[in-house]
């Protein structure tokens, strides 16, 4: 779940403009290493201390967003904020965003047929379409687009005879 703080301070990065490859960079630095992490989300360690480490290792021209994290306490979001900020990216690039779990995983005509899909009924120029395999699926498949979810699956058709059938 991504909180309204988090969204907000990822619509602040996206409007800074700042390179896509330094935004990357920063995101690199910040996962790959959980000691920096856990250095800039410690309360015990000062701004100052903080800010000489977001100056040597961050680009540049994301040290003043990085900063402003750490003073107003929302530096452990930094994960969140980044793909929150990627989503942004796609919207702007009017590309739509979802995710097809299924069964079995899908030929590329299939997959093909999804993406287009996706871009007729949200009327968007492409579609980043995530595959991840469900083997509780059974068989069919479960479309996750945003907070709206189609349930074609075996598995979803017995959940909702269930819950049919319990509301008797």
């Amino acid at each position: 779940m991504i909180f309204q703080s988090t969204e907000n301070c990822a619509r602040v990065l996206f409007s800074l403009n700042i390179p896509r490859a330094d935004v990357s960079e920063a995101e690199t630095v910040w996962n790959e290493s959980g000691e920096l992490r856990e250095a800039l989300c410690c309360p015990a360690v000062g701004l100052g201390e903080k800010y000489a480490v977001t100056d040597r290792l961050f680009p540049s021209s994301m040290t003043s967003f990085i900063k402003t994290m750490c003073a107003f306490g929302h530096i452990a979001q930094l994960s969140d904020i980044f793909k929150a900020y990627r989503k942004l990216e796609l919207k702007k690039q009017g590309i739509v965003e979802a995710t097809l779990y299924c069964a079995d995983r899908p030929d590329n005509e299939t997959a093909e047929k999804f993406r287009k899909m996706l871009c007729e009924k949200y009327g968007a120029n492409d579609a980043a379409l995530e595959i991840t395999e469900d083997k509780s699926l059974i068989i069919g498949y479960r479309l996750v687009v945003g907070d709206t979810e189609y349930d074609k699956s075996a598995a979803g058709a017995v959940k909702a005879l269930r819950r049919k059938l319990v509301c008797r």
